[in-house]
């Protein structure tokens, strides 16, 4: 496979950007669950927005971190994937982004009953 590798980062950047739009986030959105993922702090919306537009390089925890995020694999952060054909596959595509949204609501509707104990 002949690679530019001056594209790299841009080619990730981009296909980060379409899973992070197709699972529904924002990139403030995503910049939280990567720096939950990670265990600290790191990822700004600037930071999602410098890695979306090639404009920052990823260490090997960060692409592991991504790939679950956006349940990805590696070579969808290289590649991409192929846009569902039809409506029936898109929905399909978006099950992860339906079902983070609903554990998200059921974690914050726990600790507001927790706290109003």
């Amino acid at each position: 496979m002949n690679l530019d590798y001056e594209s790299v980062p841009l080619t990730i950047g981009t296909n980060i950007a379409l899973y992070r739009k197709r699972r529904g986030m924002t990139q403030k959105e995503f910049g939280v669950r990567i720096s939950q993922e990670l265990g600290r702090e790191v990822w700004s919306g600037s930071t999602v927005s410098q890695a979306e537009t090639g404009k920052r390089a990823f260490g090997a925890a960060e692409v592991v971190a991504i790939c679950n995020v956006l349940n990805a694999s590696v070579e969808d952060l290289f590649h991409g994937a192929p846009l569902p054909e039809s409506p029936k596959q898109e929905r399909h595509v978006m099950i992860p982004a339906v079902r983070d949204a609903i554990r998200s609501i059921r974690t914050q509707l726990e600790e507001l009953e927790r706290n109003a104990d």
